[in-house]
């Protein structure tokens, strides 16, 4: 019978719920939905995305992978950056787009070349 691995679950379900919600609340704004529900709700899920990173751990060798596990890391945090700009807007009021975009983009190019770096760890 195989084991039930609760921790990796766990995380797994932080990771979803929380970059579903940050998906969600991201996009009501864009349509002229605003209000402090959303803004707080953004936030959660930013935190949460952040908490599910951080415990987060590579137990392999390859320097590169610990790497971008790190830059990981770094997405989560430009997500929290962008929540706290939803309510102190720096100099307009869609400044927390940028910080929205750049983790985004971080994430994106992460989970490519960690599943690049991984299945050629792999092979040798």
């Amino acid at each position: 019978m195989k084991q039930i691995d609760y921790k990796s679950l766990a995380h797994d379900a932080m990771l979803i719920v929380g970059m579903s919600i940050l998906l969600v609340f991201a996009v009501l704004p864009l349509f002229k939905i605003k209000g402090t529900i959303i803004s707080f709700a953004y936030a959660f899920g930013a935190v949460l995305v952040l908490a599910a990173r951080l415990v987060e751990q590579y137990h392999g060798k390859d320097m590169r992978v610990r790497r971008l596990y790190t830059l990981n890391k770094i997405s989560a945090v430009l997500f929290c950056i962008s929540a706290g700009v939803v309510f102190f807007p720096i100099s307009g009021p869609n400044d927390w787009l940028t910080f929205l975009l750049a983790g985004a983009v971080v994430q994106i190019y992460v989970s490519f070349v960690i599943d690049k770096a991984l299945r050629n760890e792999k092979k040798d």
